[in-house]
């Protein structure tokens, strides 16, 4: 009874811990700064810092010479591996091309059955996405731009080619997602000569939504597609092993 309670007590504070939101805050004037803040935790993921700059290209440095003497070594193995071209030619003949997986699935499953399987991975997706939305709230969305251009005349081409594409985005993210305070606004500016743009977007993400959107999709793409190819790919060895068995078993014949 004890353990029983530790055990609920446990998934109890784990549950409470990532029902608390997580803040995502986006702001962008001449270059995006991303900060993250999740309990007592801060994250300031962009721009980043000098320190934070010299670690990136040291790695990319790293990963840069690891690939380099890996490729060193793919090439020394196959120069040394490379046999003669009349045992290639034998070799390649032999073998034959090597069927590709989703040939096999058409002959496993059959039209109907592949197009169920990408039915079903649409709609895991399409939960997916929903569930995830319904995870996040809009707290404040603060939007404003100034279309300036050279002349007036371009400058109210300008305004008005911007109106028509950004005010119907906005309105879908407003309607779409939950929002609590916006403010888009977008002016022409006949005397400045150069645009500029201005967003700040704070979002509320619940972790345990979206850990329960994930997990919803990987359990309905394992049952429905994963399984299936995973069966198919299992039984491929066990039939190819009997044609090896019944071409070794004709040769045995052949020389007996």
């Amino acid at each position: 009874m004890p353990f029983l309670i530790t055990v609920i007590a446990i998934i109890g504070f784990f549950i409470l811990v990532l029902s608390i939101r997580m803040s995502v805050l986006v702001e962008y004037s001449e270059y995006i700064t991303l900060t993250v803040k999740w309990l007592f935790f801060k994250f300031n993921l962009l721009p980043l810092t000098t320190q934070q700059m010299k670690k990136k290209a040291q790695k990319e440095e790293k990963a840069k010479e690891k690939k380099a003497r890996r490729e060193g070594e793919i090439k020394a193995e196959a120069s040394e591996e490379q046999p003669s071209p009349g045992k290639t030619v034998t070799a390649a003949k032999k073998s034959g091309p090597k069927p590709s997986l989703f040939k096999e699935l058409w002959e496993a499953y059959g039209y109907d059955g592949l197009v169920k399987m990408l039915k079903d991975s649409v709609n895991a997706l399409n939960r997916f996405s929903r569930n995830l939305l319904r995870s996040v709230i809009i707290d404040r969305l603060y939007f404003t731009m100034r279309v300036s251009k050279s002349d007036a005349a371009a400058t109210a081409i300008e305004y008005g080619r911007v109106c028509t594409e950004l005010y119907p985005l906005f309105g879908a993210i407003v309607s779409h997602l939950r929002t609590k305070e916006y403010d888009i606004d977008i002016f022409p500016d006949y005397l400045a000569g150069k645009s500029a743009v201005f967003l700040h977007v704070n979002l509320l993400v619940c972790p345990r939504r979206v850990i329960n959107a994930a997990i919803g999709l990987g359990f309905r793409l394992l049952f429905k597609v994963v399984l299936k190819v995973l069966i198919k790919l299992l039984r491929k060895p066990k039939k190819q092993s009997k044609i090896n068995e019944v071409e070794n078993s004709d040769k045995g014949g052949a020389l007996a």
